[in-house]
């Protein structure tokens, strides 16, 4: 209270200084980084991974390595969507992440490293990623053959 006429002082003025301010935070955590990659497998919880079709904020490649990675997961592909996915399609979301909890809390989650397309609205089914497609790529392409 003493020295709430400081206040004003004190404060961030816009948007151009906080972004200095982030980007300086940003920066500094290089510093200390230790790559999390090595732990994943040790993740012992179901894991959903969500990721918006046509998201290029954290592109699918980065959502592979966790799927890859944690052993009782499932990428779970937004149709139509892109990396604000839970406003985008909130109904959606709210379901999906309801009935991963439920399946989970009944024992039904198997989550066995699978990519799966999510409905188009709340309550519809899961369907695999087609067998022979790149998951990676937003644009369904073939992979070449092994």
């Amino acid at each position: 209270k003493p020295l709430l006429d400081k206040l004003d002082s004190v404060k961030r003025q816009g948007w151009l200084v906080n972004d200095v301010y982030a980007l300086q935070n940003l920066m500094e955590s290089f510093l200390d980084f230790k790559p999390l990659t090595p732990q994943l497998s040790s993740i012992s919880v179901p894991t959903m991974i969500l990721n918006g079709e046509f998201d290029f904020l954290t592109p699918r490649a980065l959502h592979e390595t966790l799927r890859v990675e944690i052993p009782n997961s499932a990428l779970v592909i937004i149709p139509r969507a892109y990396h604000a996915f839970t406003l985008e399609k909130a109904a959606l979301t709210a379901d999906l992440l309801a009935r991963f909890a439920e399946d989970v809390l009944a024992g039904r989650w198997q989550g066995k490293k699978q990519v799966l397309i999510a409905p188009e609205d709340a309550g519809g089914d899961f369907s695999p990623f087609p067998a022979g497609y790149d998951h990676l790529r937003a644009i369904p392409v073939q992979r070449p053959a092994t």
